[in-house]
């Protein structure tokens, strides 16, 4: 089911021809009039806005958007949590807690020595090493 109208559907069938699934049936539901499109049937099919059947397509859509919108949500949030750290090698979600907690920003965290990244907790100095190497690294 594609949420939209003859057009959206056009292009979800013509997406699914090129992944070899064009014997899926395909339908669409364009939101405006509530009209549902069907793939190979020129005109939309009706439903009375009483019809059980119209609810069901109608739930089923708006679920749709529910899922799709916390989908990107969460990759959103993902994307925001992330930061330099996690591409230094050895330094897990733990320690990138921990370093944040204790110097409370990446900059705070490239700017320090090796006996203070030491200093905070779970950091030992092949971690801390790995640290500064990798921040001396990327400013080269």
């Amino acid at each position: 089911m594609i949420d939209g109208g003859k057009g959206h559907l056009a292009v979800a069938v013509e997406e699914l021809a090129k992944l070899g699934l064009s014997s899926l049936p395909v339908i669409s539901i364009a939101k405006e009039f509530e009209h549902i499109f069907v793939k190979d049937r020129k005109d939309p099919v009706i439903l009375p806005k009483e019809s059980k059947a119209l609810h069901l397509v109608q739930r089923l859509r708006d679920e749709a958007h529910r899922f799709a919108i916390t989908y990107h949500k969460n990759l959103a949030a993902k994307k925001y949590r992330q930061s330099e750290l996690d591409r230094v090698p050895g330094i897990g979600p733990k320690r990138k807690k921990a370093l944040l907690s204790a110097l409370g920003s990446v900059d705070r965290i490239k700017a320090a020595t090796l006996e203070k990244l030491m200093s905070v907790e779970g950091i030992h100095e092949k971690a801390a090493r790995a640290v500064i190497d990798y921040f001396k690294e990327k400013s080269a």
